[in-house]
Order: structure tokens, then C-alpha cells, then sequence
């Protein structure tokens, strides 16, 4: 909120709300020491992925999917799993940010 909005008593409320709370030390330290939660940092990552990740994360997965043409075996079929998994994760982050931008 602007300050120059604000009453002269309204400010003075707000400024001893305040110095009430820097008081608390307890209060302080948590707010200082607080991390947001693995979902909002997984998005903040996600949403940070660029076009060039993606391309290289798909032709590492069209090796996998080579690799797992040629010999089925059960490790192989893990690697290409994560592999795609991991390129269209990344595909729809970047999905997500061109289309948070176009609005």
C-alpha cells in the first residue's frame, strides 16, 4: 500500500504494528530462515527450462529408445522411462512459461 494514501493516524498504527513485530525475535528468525516449499521451487525450475534443454533432453531419449530397440533389456527400458519422462517434463515447463507470456 502507498504510504502517501495513508492518514497520518493509519500510518502511525501500521508503524507500531511493525515495530511490534520486529520485536518478536522468534517471528523474525522463522520469516528470515523460511524456504518455500519443494512444489514452488520444482515449478520456479520448471518454468525456467529453455527450448535448447529440451531439444537435447529429447535426442537423448530417441538414443535411449535406440538403444532399447536394439536391446530390450531391462535396465535399458528403466533409462528410456526416465528419459522421456524427463524431456516432457521439461517440454511442458517450457509450454507453460511461452504460455504464461502470451497472456
Amino acid at each position: 500500500m502507498d504510504g502517501s494514501s495513508m492518514s497520518g493516524q493509519e500510518r502511525q498504527i501500521l508503524q507500531s504494528i511493525e515495530e511490534h513485530l520486529r520485536s518478536d525475535t522468534r517471528l523474525d528468525r522463522r520469516l528470515s530462515t523460511m524456504t518455500p516449499a519443494w512444489t514452488v521451487r520444482a515449478r520456479t525450475a520448471l518454468l525456467a527450462v529453455r527450448a535448447t534443454t529440451v531439444v537435447m533432453l529429447l535426442m537423448g531419449a530417441a538414443l535411449c529408445l535406440a538403444a532399447a530397440v536394439r536391446e530390450p533389456t531391462a535396465a535399458v527400458l528403466v533409462v528410456l522411462g526416465l528419459a522421456w519422462a524427463a524431456a516432457l517434463t521439461a517440454l511442458a515447463g517450457l509450454i507453460g512459461r511461452r504460455r504464461r507470456r502470451t497472456r
